[in-house]
């Protein structure tokens, strides 16, 4: 192999086309596209788990005659419903967060 063909051999496998470099780009831009998707989603699903802990341990702790939270954003409602069984009480503590309800606890209560 002469100095002339050692050249075109070492030119041509020197870079990437342009072709290639664009195919490149997309795989990669498709790819941070539903990585960011995914970090959102899983974002949004980590607040909106945070915010049915926070209720439940409020309505739990209502339910347990401990004291409502002092301005808290939830808004905190309970029901005594009377059942068949009359020294039984239903009770029912519902817990909503901007008008959306998060989560409703039920406890059986004995009444003298």
């Amino acid at each position: 192999m002469n100095d002339h063909q050692k050249h075109q051999a070492l030119n041509a496998q020197r870079g990437f086309s342009l072709i290639e470099v664009l195919v490149a780009l997309v795989i990669i831009s498709v790819s941070l596209g539903a990585f960011i998707k995914t970090t959102q989603t899983n974002v949004t699903n980590t607040i909106s788990l945070k915010q049915t802990l926070s209720a439940q341990n409020i309505a739990w702790n209502k339910l347990t005659g401990d004291n409502e939270p002092k301005n808290s954003p939830y808004q905190i409602t309970t029901k005594d419903i009377k059942t068949e069984v009359k020294k039984i009480q239903k009770r029912q503590v519902t817990v909503n967060y901007k008008q959306k309800e998060l989560i409703t606890l039920t406890q059986f209560v004995y009444v003298e």
